[in-house]
C-alpha cells in the first residue's frame, strides 16, 4: 500500500519556511560575517560568464586522469546556484531571483549531473550516462528538490516544470529502475547518495517512499556500520563531516516526515557524534589521518543541532573551531551545508572563546590514541592499511602545540584518477609511509592491505606501545616496537627494530615546518627534538599538489635519522 502523500499537510524542513529567521539572518549583527562571505560568493559565481561544460573539458579526465579542468566549471555553477538562492531569501530582490532561474536551466541542460571522476561509465549508452546517481548527481538532485519545495511558486512555472522532470528522469525514475553501487559501500557515499535519494523522494515523490525506503534505509546503515563502537571516521574528519553532515540532513527530514528517524538512534551514532571534538586539535587544526586536511573548520550549524539531538556529551567548542566560508568554503559548494549553515545556525550558542578539554583518548576500533595536554597535543594510529581512503600510515603520529602541527600527518592530495588507482596511489608522497612519521627499513616502506596492520601491546594515560612490524610484509622484519611515553611537556619514543640480519633502516619524521638543525639537535617552533645516539639527522623536502587548488604545492620537510644499530630514542620536548 502506498503512503499517503504527506507534504501538503506536514510543513518539511521548517526552518526553511520561518520568514522570521529569514529576516533575523538579513538583519543580525551576529549573521554579518555569514552576509559578507554570501556576498562574496555572489561576486564571484558573476564575475564572469558561467562557463559552458564542453564535451573537451568533460573528456580531460578520460585522457589524462586531471579532474580539475571539468570540476572547477562545473561547481562554480554549483556556487552560482547556491549564492542566487541565499541572496534571493535573505535580500528578496528579483534579480537573484531570475539569476537563479537561469542557473537552474544551465544545470538541467547538463549532459549528466555525475562528475566523470565518480564511476560514470562514459562507453556506455547516453540515457544511463545522463542517469547515472553519484555523490554529485544525488547532491544536484536533492538542491533543486528542495529549492522547489521552498520557492513553490515564486520560480517560474516553466523552471519548476523542467525541474520535475529532470529530477524524475535522472534521479526518481533512475533509482526505481536501477540498484547502484553506492547501495554496498561502507563509507560516506552510502549517507550521501541514499540520504539524497530519500530527501528527494520526500520532497517530490513521497507517495513512491515506501517503494525505496527499505533501500535507502539499507543504505545508512551500511554507513553506519563503517564506523567501529568507537565512533571514529577513518576516513578522515572531512568525510565524517560529509557523510554524517548528509545522514542528519535526511534523518531530521524523515523525522518531520513521518514522526521519527528512519533508524533508531543508539549509543553508537552519539560515539559517531563525537568524533570531531575528539579529533579536534585546537581551533580548526585536527587530527588529519586519511585523506582530509591538516585544519578542518566545519559547520557550526552541524555541532548544534548535534547537541540538540545528544546533548551535553556533544561540545559545543570556541568560535575558531568552526569556518567562516559558509557559503564559499569547501570548493564542491553543496547546496544541503549552505542552507542549513544559515537556518541551523545559533550564534548565542557558540563560545567566544573558551577551555579546550585535557584529555587521553584511546579509541580502540580504530587504534587511535589523542591526548591533550597542556603544552602539547598528540595522536597516533595503529590500524591497518585497508581502510577507507586508505595512507599506509601504520603507528605514524602528529605531535601539535595547539597553534600548529610540528610533526606533521600531511593528509590529503590532489585528486586525479591516478590518486584513486591502486597500482599507482601509493606513488604519492601523502599516501605512502614514506610520507608519515614511520621507519623505512632497508629500503622497504609499508605495504597495502588488510594483513599490514598493528598490535596495540598497552596503552594507559602515559604510554602506547604497539608493534607494527606486520605493516611492512615481509619475512626479514621481526618485529618493529613502538613505544610512547608522556609527561607534561615532554614526548618520549623508542623504535626498536628487529630483523633476521641486521640492515640499515632510517626512523622518518615529517613536517611541513621547516625544521632548523642546531647540531644533532632539531628545533621545530616551540619544540625541540633529541635523539640518545646523536645521530645528525639528514633533512630533504618535497613538495606535493594542493587537493582543490589549482597550481599549488606545499613543501613536506623529511628528517631521516639514519642507523644499524636496533634501537634509537628520541625526546620531543616544549
Amino acid at each position: 500500500m502506498l503512503m499517503k502523500d504527506t507534504s501538503a499537510i506536514k510543513t518539511l524542513f521548517k526552518e526553511s519556511k520561518d520568514t522570521r529567521l529569514w529576516e533575523k539572518i538579513r538583519k543580525d549583527k551576529a549573521y554579518e560575517s555569514f552576509r559578507k562571505d554570501l556576498d562574496e560568493g555572489w561576486n564571484l559565481s558573476n564575475k564572469e560568464p558561467i562557463m559552458p561544460l564542453t564535451f573537451d573539458l568533460f573528456m580531460v579526465y578520460m585522457n589524462t586522469g586531471s579532474r580539475w579542468e571539468y570540476e572547477q566549471a562545473y561547481f562554480r555553477r554549483r556556487l552560482a546556484l547556491n549564492s542566487s538562492f541565499m541572496c534571493f531569501m535573505i535580500y528578496g530582490d528579483e534579480k537573484y531571483l531570475k539569476r537563479l532561474e537561469n542557473v537552474i536551466m544551465l544545470i538541467c541542460d547538463e549532459y549528466t549531473w555525475a562528475l566523470p571522476a565518480c564511476g560514470v561509465d562514459t562507453e556506455t549508452d547516453c540515457e544511463t550516462v545522463s542517469t547515472y546517481i553519484e555523490l554529485f548527481a544525488a547532491e544536484t538532485g536533492h538542491a533543486l528538490s528542495e529549492i522547489l519545495y521552498i520557492l513553490g511558486d515564486k520560480l517560474n512555472k516553466h523552471v519548476s516544470s523542467r525541474i520535475r522532470y529532470e529530477v524524475n528522469r535522472r534521479i526518481i525514475n533512475s533509482f526505481l529502475n536501477n540498484t547502484y553501487r553506492f547501495e554496498e559501500m561502507k563509507l560516506n557515499w552510502a549517507a550521501v547518495c541514499g540520504g539524497c535519494v530519500g530527501m528527494i523522494y520526500i520532497y517530490m515523490a513521497p507517495e513512491k517512499f515506501p517503494l525505496v525506503k527499505a533501500r535507502i534505509k539499507a543504505s545508512l546503515e551500511n554507513y553506519i556500520d563503517c564506523f567501529g563502537d568507537d565512533g571514529v571516521s577513518t576516513e578522515g574528519i572531512g568525510y565524517w563531516a560529509y557523510g554524517f553532515g548528509y545522514y542528519l540532513y535526511f534523518e531530521e527530514l524523515h523525522k518531520e516526515f513521518s514522526g521519527s528517524y528512519l533508524i533508531p538512534q543508539g549509543k553508537k551514532h552519539k560515539e559517531i557524534a563525537m568524533f570531531f571534538q575528539r579529533a579536534n586539535i585546537s581551533g580548526d587544526l585536527s587530527v588529519s589521518f586519511s585523506d582530509t586536511g591538516i585544519h578542518n573548520a566545519i559547520s557550526p550549524a552541524m555541532v548544534l543541532k548535534l547537541h540538540d539531538i545528544y546533548g551535553e556529551d556533544i561540545h559545543i567548542l570556541p568560535k575558531d573551531a568552526y569556518t567562516k566560508k559558509v557559503v564559499t568554503g569547501g570548493g564542491c559548494y553543496r547546496f544541503a551545508h549552505c542552507i542549513r549553515n544559515f537556518l541551523w545556525y545559533k550564534p548565542e550558542r557558540i563560545p567566544k572563546d573558551g577551555h579546550y578539554v585535557k584529555e587521553t583518548l584511546f579509541l580502540k576500533d580504530a587504534q587511535w590514541y589523542i591526548k591533550k595536554a597542556d603544552n602539547y597535543a598528540f595522536a597516533a594510529k595503529g590500524g591497518n592499511n585497508a581502510e577507507p581512503h586508505n595512507h599506509n600510515d601504520v603507528g605514524c603520529f602528529i605531535i601539535s602545540d595547539r597553534k600548529d602541527q610540528l610533526l606533521a600527518d600531511v593528509g590529503m592530495g590532489k585528486y586525479t584518477r591516478q590518486y584513486f588507482d591502486e597500482e599507482t596511489r601509493y606513488q604519492y608522497l601523502c599516501c605512502s609511509s614514506r610520507g608519515h612519521s614511520v621507519p623505512i627499513i632497508n629500503g622497504h616502506e609499508q605495504c597495502a592491505g588488510k594483513e599490514c596492520k598493528a598490535k596495540i601491546l598497552e596503552e594507559s594515560d602515559t604510554h602506547l606501545i604497539m608493534d607494527i612490524g606486520a605493516a611492512y610484509n615481509n619475512d626479514d622484519i621481526i618485529s618493529v616496537i613502538r613505544r610512547f611515553d608522556f609527561s607534561d611537556s615532554t614526548v618520549k619514543l623508542a623504535d626498536e627494530i628487529n630483523q633476521k640480519q641486521n640492515a640499515q633502516w632510517i626512523d622518518r619524521l615529517i613536517s611541513i615546518i621547516e625544521p632548523e638543525l642546531d647540531g644533532n639537535v632539531i628545533q621545530i617552533g616551540g619544540m625541540r627534538i633529541y635523539n640518545n645516539l646523536s645521530i645528525v639527522p639528514v633533512i630533504s623536502s618535497e613538495d606535493i599538489d594542493v587537493h582543490g587548488v589549482e597550481n599549488k604545492q606545499r613543501r613536506v620537510y623529511l628528517i631521516d635519522y639514519k642507523t644499524e644499530l636496533q634501537k634509537i630514542e628520541f625526546s620531543f620536548e616544549f
